[in-house]
């Protein structure tokens, strides 16, 4: 028995669907996802970098507005940032696979996240943590794949979407913490900054869906 040499220039080529999610996948934006991810543990080694980058009312109030973003990437433990940060990598990675403009919901998500805390909880002074961002984009992933998906795939996602809009309401209006956290003791969660993140994520996955000329019917759970 002998094999019959494949001729040269026969070898199946990569299909355009392929390569497109190849190249969302080290793009440029992707590339600043993992350029967060090392910024945050190499602040994580320095208590002064810590604290001048996390959320400080008076220091916001001064004009270092800059805290309204980074105060997303600061974290009060190894462990919580392990835990929140672990998750933004997970959902960014995915993102990247099912959709352009993960940088932007990073971003304008963050920025959401740091106002909301500003204007709508007047006792928190100071805040950490990535967990409203991470709430951005599962939702930005959730509505992204159901578009993509259809059927009943579509019904699934948007299901688990409700559960964590549900979770994140109960959590802000209660006060409460329905699961286990990555917070040290001591530490006040931010429940509001869930909501924001979960309703920033949704409606910038539902407006460049049909910017795209897709149409995402949510009430009726009919994608295109």
């Amino acid at each position: 028995m002998h094999m019959i040499p494949t001729p040269s220039g026969l070898a199946p080529a990569a299909s355009t669907t392929e390569s497109a999610a190849l190249w969302r996948r080290v793009s440029p934006a992707n590339v600043a996802m993992a350029a967060i991810v090392a910024a945050s543990i190499l602040v994580q080694l320095f208590t002064s970098a810590q604290t001048a980058l996390q959320f400080d009312r008076a220091g916001i109030a001064a004009g270092q507005v800059w805290r309204l973003l980074t105060g997303n990437f600061v974290h009060y433990s190894w462990w919580h940032l392990g835990a929140n940060l672990g998750v933004f990598a997970i959902l960014a990675w995915i993102a990247a696979g099912r959709s352009t403009g993960t940088a932007g919901v990073v971003v304008l998500s963050a920025a959401a996240v740091g106002a909301g805390v500003y204007c709508g909880a007047d006792g928190i002074t100071t805040y950490r943590g990535v967990s409203g961002v991470d709430c951005a984009l599962l939702a930005w992933v959730l509505v992204s794949m159901a578009a993509q998906e259809g059927g009943g795939w579509a019904g699934g996602y948007i299901g688990v979407l409700l559960l964590a809009v549900a979770k994140a309401a109960y959590e802000t209006i209660t006060g409460q913490v329905l699961l286990p956290t990555s917070a040290p003791t001591g530490v006040e969660v931010v429940n509001i900054t869930h909501l924001i993140g979960l309703a920033l994520g949704t409606l910038v996955a539902v407006v460049s869906r049909r910017r795209s000329q897709a149409t995402i019917p949510l009430t009726s759970l009919s994608f295109a």
